[in-house]
């Protein structure tokens, strides 16, 4: 089952852009999995490979040296094959999981439909959640039924709709998992070049370590 974020995430999308789309999302596919997929492969660094003026920025970093400087524009380039590697792995997965999730836009629609029409009650809902893996949370009818920070009338408001939305988590359950069952080998392969990107990384993690620590005033 979806957190209520990650289903108005895909709900916004199928209404904005395509069934499953979005340029500011790392990989959709992968993100229907699991909603914690690697962004980036350590919090101490930065994806440099597609930022053109990354280089100038090194430059200005007075509190590293020029050793370390050339060190963190030798990462960037070295780093680059494998961003462009992991792209196109996305794209063959988009294309997949668009195919598969086409089927899916009518109720898609019906749940964005629904979902909007009493938004501020859901969003009050979702302040108690923890961030909590989809498969991990409860049905919309026993969180309302559970819940501290809805009023009585509040409850009844959502009650009329979690029957339905439940039903709707069920059937895209099976389109999901259809996505992650096709895009399995290549989801494998995007992990790959992120354990070779991670590789790369990890021979600078003192610089990025500084980095931070300068950027976080300590």
């Amino acid at each position: 089952m979806l957190n209520q974020k990650s289903k108005i995430l895909i709900a916004g999308m199928l209404t904005v852009a395509t069934v499953i789309g979005g340029s500011g999302i790392k990989s959709e596919a992968r993100m229907l999995k699991d909603m914690n997929s690697k962004e980036t492969v350590s919090i101490q660094t930065i994806d440099t490979s597609s930022q053109p003026d990354i280089t100038k920025r090194f430059g200005e970093m007075n509190f590293l040296s020029q050793s370390e400087k050339q060190r963190l524009i030798d990462e960037k380039n070295a780093v680059k094959p494998y961003y462009n590697k992991i792209n196109s792995l996305e794209k063959e997965i988009r294309k997949i999981s668009d195919n598969i999730m086409k089927d899916a836009k009518e109720i898609l629609q019906e749940y964005d439909s629904i979902y909007w029409a009493n938004m501020t009650l859901w969003m009050k809902l979702d302040s108690e959640v923890p961030e909590t893996p989809y498969d991990k949370l409860p049905s919309n009818t026993e969180r309302i039924k559970t819940s501290k920070v809805l009023t009585k009338n509040e409850k009844e408001i959502l009650k009329n709709d979690a029957k339905r939305l439940d039903e709707i988590d069920a059937e895209i359950q099976k389109y999901y998992d259809k996505v992650e069952k096709a895009t399995a080998t290549l989801g494998k392969q995007i992990d790959i070049e992120y354990e070779k990107i991670e590789a790369i990384n990890q021979k600078n993690s003192d610089i990025w370590q500084k980095i931070h620590k300068n950027m976080d005033g300590k």
